[in-house]
């Protein structure tokens, strides 16, 4: 048996690396969350707005892509809205949706599914929050009523990420430091 088995030999082994790589990914995620939160956040006027554009944040957040191709949009319709929302993802963001559906399925690790599941039920307030703003946004008519309304998006942004990160933190602290060392006391025999 070679020596990396025995840190995916048995099924607590696997559980603790998957939510080890999952919430890492969620960390990245979160990060960039923040970092555009604050860029939104600290935008004064005309000239930070049009800064922000060719911001390099913005092309890591999905949620900053897809207000890019709604800006560029001449037309609204069902079918282009459902393209920007498609074709804004990167193979980045297929990969951790991909490792969030496997993350929800019963696991060993209860604490990593319920941290998953806050980390959800935040992210899906914040998504819910910024629908308000952007239905609010429609009936914007100057500039700076605009910008604070960016400001606000950016306050929510920071503060929702800020606490989804706390959690995968502490999820990560638990695993790292209770459930993997647990785990790797189970030795595995191969008899041939």
């Amino acid at each position: 048996m070679y020596r990396v088995d025995r840190f995916v030999d048995t099924a607590e082994k696997r559980s603790c690396f998957f939510y080890l790589l999952l919430f890492g990914c969620m960390i990245w995620l979160l990060v960039i969350q923040i970092l555009l939160g604050f860029a939104l956040f600290s935008i004064k006027g005309q000239e930070e707005l049009f800064a922000l554009l060719s911001n390099q944040v913005l092309s890591y957040a999905y949620l900053a892509r897809v207000v890019m191709q709604f800006l560029s949009l001449g037309s609204l319709s069902f079918w282009k809205i459902l393209g920007i929302l498609v074709f804004s993802t990167s193979f980045y963001e297929i990969v951790l949706a991909a490792l969030l559906i496997i993350g929800l399925f019963p696991s060993p690790l209860k604490g990593c599914r319920k941290g998953l599941l806050w980390i959800l039920g935040i992210m899906g307030v914040m998504l819910i929050g910024f629908g308000a703003f952007a239905a609010q946004a429609l009936q914007m008519v100057t500039l700076q009523t605009s910008i604070h309304l960016l400001q606000m998006m950016g306050v929510v942004l920071m503060i929702g990420s800020f606490v989804c990160l706390l959690i995968a933190v502490s999820v990560i602290y638990h695993i790292v430091l209770i459930d993997y060392p647990s785990a790797l006391q189970v030795e595995v025999e191969i008899i041939s």
